[in-house]
Formats: C-alpha cells, structure tokens, sequence
C-alpha cells in the first residue's frame, strides 16, 4: 500500500484497493468518507476476484457512503450489486472499463494503440447507454477475446456518461 498526502487530502494506492481501505480506515480513524470509483469483481475475468455482495458490505462497514464497480468489458455484476448495494445502504454506481481503440475497433493491425478507460453512469440513461456500449463491443468488436470499442462509438453513447482515465 503506497500513500502520499496532497494538503488536507491523502491518495492511497493499492492493488487490492477495498483490503487496503480496510487497513488504512483502521489506522486512520480521521479519514474522511471515501468512494471507490474502479473496483473489479469476480465478473472481470482473470482480473478480480470479491463477490458484489462482498464490497457492498466491506463498504458500509467501512462507512463509505458509496462504491463503483467497474468490470472489464461486462455490466454482469451490475444488477446483482446494485441490489446488495440498496440492501447495505450504500449508494451503487454502475460502471464498466473498455477497451478503446485508436485506429478503430474492426482493425487487427499490430500497432493499434488501444488504451482502458473506465465509464460511470451518471443516471438509468447513462447505464442505458453504458449496456449499449458494452453490447457494441461484444458484437462488433471482440478481438483477441477482448471486447473493444472506438471513439466512434464512445462519442454516440457519451450523453450520462462520466470518463476516468
């Protein structure tokens, strides 16, 4: 865990970001409330590994008063968490990370940048739009076993939406 302290705000990185929170709530009993924005579940293949109804519960004993999950290119966690989120009192945001590629998601040229992002939608438009993203990718452009999208698609689905990097 690596933390580094910006004026009045401390940064914490982690790879096991909700485990980490643990710890650091516990050492740090002043901490001010904090929302996870990119959290994976088991539904990111290869790449989580809690349960939804897990963090949803991990979060309220830690008093967040909110956490985001955002699986790699699937909203398969969305509803099942968003209901265990309701049930713990915890304000659910829907998310998801893709894959955008720079020369467009039908090319398979080797030097095709693709770069990850993560979407958060801001309302049930935003989660539309995310679940028409998503069914985009897994359509048109899989490639490698990864589902992709393009700025094409990203700038038809935008309205709702908000961009981490």
């Amino acid at each position: 865990m690596k933390k580094i302290k910006e004026g009045k705000r401390v940064f914490v990185f982690c790879k096991f970001s909700i485990y980490c929170s643990k710890i650091f709530y516990q050492k740090n009993q002043k901490f001010m409330s904090f929302v996870h924005l990119h959290t994976h579940t088991h539904y990111s293949f290869l790449s989580g590994l809690g349960k939804p109804g897990a963090f949803a519960k991990q979060a309220r004993e830690l008093g967040m008063p909110g956490l985001a999950i955002t699986d790699a290119g699937n909203l398969y966690g969305a509803f099942e968490f968003y209901k265990k989120a309701k049930e713990s009192g915890i304000n659910p945001i829907i998310g998801v990370e893709v894959i955008i590629s720079k020369k467009g998601k039908t090319n398979r040229d080797k030097d095709n940048e693709l770069f990850e992002i993560v979407l958060l939608a801001k309302n049930v438009e935003g989660y539309k739009n995310l679940i028409d993203l998503v069914t985009d990718s897994w359509l048109d452009g899989m490639y490698n076993g990864r589902p992709r999208i393009d700025f094409e698609v990203l700038e038809k689905y935008k309205n709702h939406l908000i961009g981490l990097s």
